[in-house]
């Protein structure tokens, strides 16, 4: 937003992130003003590159590839040798090696292209020494485990280093943001997460540097630990909702984290209502009874399909089970049954216009049996249901660009999707009060889960209470505007 509204502004990330260029440009950052304390230890001086992919690494034809949902685990003979992670499900960050049963070493990857970290393990599977990597592939430096993470420089260019062993990488990183600092010629006004990764540099630099905290969302470690000292010492504090302001109870500023922008969605042009419904930070009790009240409306309007975003991939196999035993409760059918499988092959060859002579004279005799009818609008209800695992901004940006509504009670909602669906205009769910809905005007807070259905109702089923939803986001865009926000936080300096 400070890019938009042209502040100068340059990002100063002084902790290791590998992925940092492939997350800017998921938010059309990559050519923003920005210094890494590791780019300088690590002598990277681009900004730009190929990520590295599975055949980069691995280049051995005896073995064999084994996907799952996290990666690839790459077998020889039978045994793991290594088990390769990608970052979003777009490449390679992360490649764990063993040595029978213990590992032997993890890389890590940078998303420029080339090896970044790799720690080792000793015989205990206890971490050893870890190296950091320049594009080359030359060790820069160690860290030694066991020497109380002593750090020895080996290969490093940079004038800022001067030492060649330091206490910790604390230390060190501390040194080099210093030397970056004294060297900037204007005035340095500094925005600063409360994150414990960097709150030592964060309360050394305020000693020199007007500095505001912004507090994150869903950071349990701030709100124990370190929100505490901040309120103490009177830090000028940043909260990005009313939620954190009712807890600690302290007037304090809220200013939202993202701006809104007016980019409407096109959810009046489908001939289906899809419901996006964030799950993060629910019970599972909570969970299945939405899913069971929800998933009843979607069944009985067959205009309606939801989306079911999980934050948490450990809840795919729970949720879809639960939505299997309702199909199958709701049109007592099978869905691991020879017959519904068939069927449902055949309905998706049909919408895909692939239907053969062979399988449509085999569709003929299925249609005469009891199960057939059970067994289509079963398969037809399943297709209206989808479970996704992403949280890419640009996966939020297509899906809610054509839902007709979100859906996120949780104890915290997203921010970014609260922002997000103001900016297409369209109406929000949520347990919680937050000043980005305003109850029955462009959203509606539960009372309690069982409202759920009212809720969808009200906004689904009333064309008028939509449009009404669309003008009062209109009006909150302006508020929440990239303009608004900053000269909220200039003020604040």
């Amino acid at each position: 937003m400070f890019k938009k509204e042209n502040k100068k502004i340059k990002i100063l990330n002084i902790t290791y992130l590998p992925n940092l260029a492939y997350q800017l440009n998921q938010f059309g950052l990559l050519n923003i003003p920005k210094w890494q304390v590791y780019d300088v230890i690590q002598n990277v001086s681009f900004d730009v590159g190929n990520p590295l992919s599975i055949d980069d690494i691995i280049n051995d034809s005896s073995v064999e590839k084994v996907y799952h949902p996290q990666g690839v685990l790459i077998m020889k003979q039978g045994r793991l040798i290594c088990k390769l992670e990608m970052f979003e499900d777009r490449f390679l960050s992360k490649a764990t090696y063993y040595n029978s049963e213990n590992i032997s070493h993890i890389d890590i990857f940078d998303a420029r292209g080339f090896l970044s970290k790799r720690v080792h393990y000793s015989e205990d599977n206890k971490m050893s020494f870890t190296e950091l990597f320049n594009p080359f592939g030359e060790t820069v430096l160690i860290i030694d485990h066991e020497k109380n993470d002593r750090v020895k420089i080996l290969n490093c260019n940079s004038e800022t280093i001067k030492e060649k062993n330091y206490a910790s990488m604390h230390e060190l990183i501390y040194e080099v943001t210093n030397n970056f600092l004294a060297k900037e010629q204007e005035k340095i006004n500094l925005i600063a997460p409360v994150d414990q990764r960097i709150w030592f540099y964060t309360e050394k630099a305020k000693e020199k540097l007007k500095t505001v905290h912004f507090v994150q969302e869903n950071n349990l470690e701030t709100k124990k630990i370190f929100l505490p000292r901040l309120l103490a010492d009177r830090s000028v504090i940043v909260f990005p909702s009313d939620n954190f302001i009712a807890e600690n109870n302290s007037k304090k500023n809220v200013i939202s984290p993202y701006a809104t922008e007016l980019k409407l969605g096109i959810s009046n042009s489908l001939s289906e209502q899809i419901i996006f419904w964030h799950v993060q930070d629910v019970a599972e009790h909570s969970i299945r009874k939405y899913i069971n009240l929800i998933l009843k409306t979607v069944i009985k309007s067959n205009d309606r399909k939801i989306i079911i975003n999980l934050g948490n991939a450990n809840l795919y196999t729970f949720i879809h089970e639960i939505i299997k035993r309702m199909i199958e409760e709701t049109f007592e059918v099978s869905t691991d049954s020879e017959d519904f499988n068939w069927t449902r092959n055949y309905l998706i060859a049909k919408k895909e216009k692939k239907v053969t002579i062979e399988l449509e004279n085999m569709a003929k005799i299925k249609k005469m049996s009891t199960e057939w009818v059970q067994n289509v609008k079963a398969c037809e209800a399943f297709d209206r249901i989808s479970i996704e695992i992403d949280s890419r901004p640009a996966y939020f940006e297509k899906r809610l660009k054509k839902s007709r509504l979100l859906i996120d009670v949780g104890t915290y909602p997203n921010i970014y999707l609260q922002t997000r669906a103001i900016s297409v205009g369209i109406p929000q769910i949520n347990t919680v009060k937050t000043r980005y809905v305003k109850n029955f005007k462009n959203g509606i807070v539960l009372e309690q889960e069982d409202d759920i259905i009212d809720a969808l109702n009200f906004f689904l089923d009333s064309l008028s209470n939509w449009n009404k939803a669309l003008v009062n986001n209109v009006k909150k865009i302006e508020i929440f505007s990239g303009e608004s926000i900053v000269q909220q936080i200039e003020s604040l300096f």
